[in-house]
């Protein structure tokens, strides 16, 4: 019996260099293909649409797992989210820290949800953020993963450039806000904009690298 089915990925929402197109191609069929290898195998679509991800988070390229582009404060915190298709049972996990691969949490939620209420009538929980999604995790025996191993060099690069962007706007705007009688030698506003290189310039290509298999 031949069977017929579709598996699509794409590399992540963010900013995502042009010059590194056959890298992320080649990514995403990594991620199609495993997702395939499974299926072959006999694995249901739940297992493949993780085991993808899963490609996705180790990459350390893409704006999933380890990689992920950092918080505001440098932290890592992502999010992650699976539905079963068959029984429409959702799982997530939202702003978690310490956790490499947010996806098999998400994957766990679905297959807790599965199994039916908690003694004493508890709903099983679809949706933990925070700190309280990786404990929950670790309780289910999820290893917790340092914060500084999720960030990448691209990553740490990514942040302190678009940090020193968002620093220098509220330096600015801080001061376009003083006292209108004062004069330009006590305001210090200056018109001069910062100098970035060429290099600096990101391409901003939100979901434009993808990959799709059919088997």
């Amino acid at each position: 019996m031949t069977s017929e089915g579709f598996v699509g990925v794409h590399i992540g929402a963010g900013q995502h260099s042009e010059a590194r197109k056959e890298l992320y191609l080649s990514i995403c069929a990594k991620a199609c293909q495993k997702a395939v290898e499974i299926l072959k195998q006999g694995g249901n679509a739940i297992d493949a649409a993780a085991s993808a991800t899963m490609v996705l988070e180790d990459a350390g390229e893409t704006n999933a797992g380890y990689g992920s582009n950092l918080s505001e404060l440098g932290t890592v915190e992502m999010d992650a989210g699976l539905m079963d298709g068959d029984s429409l049972l959702f799982g997530a996990v939202g702003a978690v820290p310490g956790i490499k691969n947010p996806i098999m949490v998400a994957k766990m939620l679905v297959q807790e949800q599965r199994k039916g209420l908690l003694p004493l009538g508890r709903v099983p929980p679809g949706f933990l953020v925070g700190e309280g999604a990786r404990d929950w995790a670790q309780k289910k025996g999820v290893p917790v993963v340092t914060e500084k191993s999720l960030i990448s060099d691209k990553a740490a690069k990514l942040y302190k450039h678009y940090k020193k962007k968002l620093d220098f706007y509220r330096q600015q705007t801080s001061q376009q806000k003083r006292p209108l009688n004062m004069s330009h030698n006590e305001s210090g506003v200056h018109s001069k904009r910062p100098h970035h290189s060429l290099d600096d310039h990101v391409t901003d290509t939100v979901s434009k690298y993808n990959c799709n298999f059919r088997f």
